[in-house]
């Protein structure tokens, strides 16, 4: 027979929270390339999902669902697992401009708190990026050639001083 102290220490763990931010809780984010020309170069747009810093568990990126324009707007996101506390992991998303159009894709991004402990206690949470942008051929944003109304009033102005000259120089 066994006498004696038994004694057992462990930690309690925060659940996990994601965001798209370092500094607070932001659950969606939208990011709008604008209007660009057919073809050019487009900046990425880098983004990070974040787990809040604190005495908290690991994040897991579970799963990845899109929708809508995926081959024109895209991310190279992947999934991960135990994203400790006060981490971050970067991405990019990126705009093709090889097609004429206006596009909006958006991601669901599936996440829960790392698998440790019961699973039944474990929180799962929904993240959304959006993402738009506009591809349009280069003459399409261009103006017409139609003066404005002061450069109108000013080759009046001259006309009318030219025509005033020309009268002096007959008087004379």
């Amino acid at each position: 027979k066994w006498t004696g102290d038994l004694s057992a220490t462990y930690d309690y763990l925060l659940h996990a929270a994601p965001s798209f931010d370092g500094s607070s809780s932001l659950l969606s984010l939208t990011w709008d390339f604008g209007t660009v020309y057919l073809g050019d170069a487009v900046s990425p747009f880098g983004f990070s999902i974040f787990n809040a810093a604190g005495d908290r568990v690991g994040l897991d990126l579970d799963s990845i669902n899109g929708s809508g324009n995926l081959a024109v707007l895209f991310a190279d996101m992947t999934g991960f697992s135990g994203l400790a506390a006060g981490s971050q992991m970067d991405f990019s998303a990126f705009l093709d401009t090889s097609n004429l159009g206006d596009f909006f894709t958006s991601y669901t991004l599936n996440l829960s708190d790392a698998n440790v402990g019961a699973a039944n206690s474990r929180s799962n949470y929904a993240m959304t990026l959006n993402l738009k942008g506009n591809v349009t051929a280069r003459e399409a944003l261009q103006t017409n050639n139609v003066p404005e109304p002061t450069m109108l009033a000013l080759v009046g102005i001259g006309l009318l001083g030219m025509n005033l000259s020309r009268r002096r120089q007959r008087a004379h």
